[in-house]
């Protein structure tokens, strides 16, 4: 009798040491994928933050181009040739590299836009205006054209900025909107 009551005893605490190694076991795998899943997002969270603080260095040092109305005019030589020097200044805290506008424009009259020259300099630093000769051989005034300008800054990120402009039936330009680098 002694013999089955310590086999019986040895048999339940048998039992209750696999069920404590079974429920350990669990907990120990519940604990590791948890773990790995707080690993996960831990790392997640730092490449956003790392992707965030290098996207804000970029928007601080980035170039950006505005249209400079008074340094830009048009001109009229007759049978409808029209000359047109548009300029752009760069007002962002780096320089613009491989400054490269669009070769030929349609407007919203059909006029046919056509850049005359290439760009002499496609450096453009801080405050610096580069300056684009363009020419249409028409007689129709009074229309809207929009100009998009790639560049480069200095991290060879690639921006474009679109330029809506203006031109009046005295020849004047203005600008329509104030456009935004975006990245490409």
């Amino acid at each position: 009798m002694k013999n089955l009551e310590s086999i019986i005893n040895i048999g339940v605490t048998s039992i209750f040491s696999l069920a404590t190694i079974i429920i350990t076991l669990y907990n120990a795998n519940r604990q590791v994928k948890q773990s790995k899943e707080m690993f996960k997002q831990q790392a997640e969270q730092y490449e956003k933050e790392k992707l965030y603080n290098k996207e804000m260095v970029r928007i601080q040092k980035r170039p950006y181009l505005v249209f400079d109305g008074e340094k830009s005019s048009c001109e009229c030589h007759g049978n409808g040739n029209h000359y047109m020097n548009l300029c752009f200044k760069n007002k962002g805290n780096g320089s613009a590299f491989n400054f490269e506008p669009e070769i030929e424009i349609i407007a919203t009259n059909g006029n046919v836009i056509r850049r005359k020259e290439p760009i002499q300099d496609p450096i453009v630093m801080v405050n610096e205006v580069s300056e684009t000769k363009w020419e249409f051989n028409s007689s129709k005034r009074n229309f809207e054209f929009s100009i998009t300008v790639l560049y480069e800054d200095m991290s060879a990120q690639l921006y474009e900025q679109r330029f809506n402009l203006t031109l009046d039936d005295g020849l004047h330009m203005m600008v329509k909107n104030y456009a935004e680098p975006e990245l490409v």
